[in-house]
């Protein structure tokens, strides 16, 4: 378990966001760089609201934060500088995902998403097609596709370089929070596999669907409260779940069985599959980070 994540007058904050090698983000606009023996390494204080997402680019070069603050914010992940603020949505910055090591997406309660480059001014695209708020964005491995999600009930996928809606799914009974693409599939470690979609509702439910056709071809639905983030791991034969409900989850994304379950000490926030080994992170409400060891 990493501690630590206090804000400045002295309380814990909720950690909102984790990833691997470790940056946590929190509800005081602060980002946290770890050392691997659970010691803090930096802070990173540019965001002046909650952190709601915090990413390492696909090298390790550098960390992508999103904010309410309404900006993406790139730091170099040696000395935590920062490199480039973007400001390309009218309301908070709910997620931002890195393409390539270059190349990423944000998304805004503005009901858009940015497609970005690293020194460049001005956005690549604009995705318009969202009713409400979008929470949520991922890429699929080859870097083709992206997937959203929003508060419109509606996960979407897009290609792009065409900057268009290939598929808008819609079986979700309440607002899609979180969206992650298999790792598997054209341009991934397990070309063999399927590409798939996962998504996460505030319905309790995650979702899993064929990338390419749309089609749902699994529900995972025992949580009690909303489905706050999905994440596959590196292998693409499991997928976890994070719930309000203080549960994550780990399912056969085969046969649709869960095949583990952890009770934390408060909401389940944000999950993070170590890539090459059966470690999954988990940010909890509570302040703190769970390292779970998946057998």
């Amino acid at each position: 378990t990493v501690r630590g994540s206090d804000s400045t007058d002295g309380e814990k904050s909720d950690v909102t966001t984790v990833a691997w090698h470790y940056v946590t983000g929190t509800l005081d606009g602060k980002c946290r760089m770890w050392k691997a023996d659970g010691t803090e390494a930096r802070a990173l204080a540019e965001h002046t609201g909650p952190v709601f997402s915090a990413a390492y680019s696909p090298t390790g070069k550098s960390v992508l934060t999103a904010s309410a603050d309404g900006t993406a914010v790139v730091h170099d992940a040696t000395s935590g500088e920062v490199v480039q603020t973007v400001r390309h949505h009218k309301g908070p910055v709910l997620d931002a995902a890195w393409r390539n090591d270059t190349q990423f997406a944000t998304c805004s309660a503005d009901t858009t998403v940015a497609i970005c480059e690293v020194g460049r001014a001005e956005p690549l695209a604009i995705l318009i097609g969202h009713q409400r708020e979008i929470n949520s964005l991922a890429w699929d491995p080859s870097g083709t596709v992206l997937a959203s999600a929003s508060d419109d009930q509606t996960a979407r996928i897009w290609s792009a370089e065409k900057g268009i809606c290939l598929h808008t799914l819609d079986l979700h009974a309440k607002e899609v929070y979180c969206v992650a693409f298999s790792p598997s599939g054209p341009g991934s470690r397990n070309p063999e596999k399927r590409s798939l979609l996962a998504s996460g509702s505030f319905d309790g439910t995650a979702k899993l669907w064929d990338a390419s056709s749309g089609e749902c071809i699994l529900t995972l639905g025992t949580h009690t409260q909303p489905v706050y983030d999905v994440a596959f791991s590196w292998c693409a034969s499991f997928v976890a779940t994070a719930s309000l409900d203080h549960v994550v989850r780990v399912w056969d994304t085969a046969s649709g069985a869960c095949v583990r379950a952890y009770r934390a000490r408060g909401a389940c926030f944000k999950l993070a599959w170590r890539s090459t080994a059966a470690e999954l992170a988990v940010a909890v409400a509570t302040g703190d980070v769970v390292v779970l060891r998946v057998r």
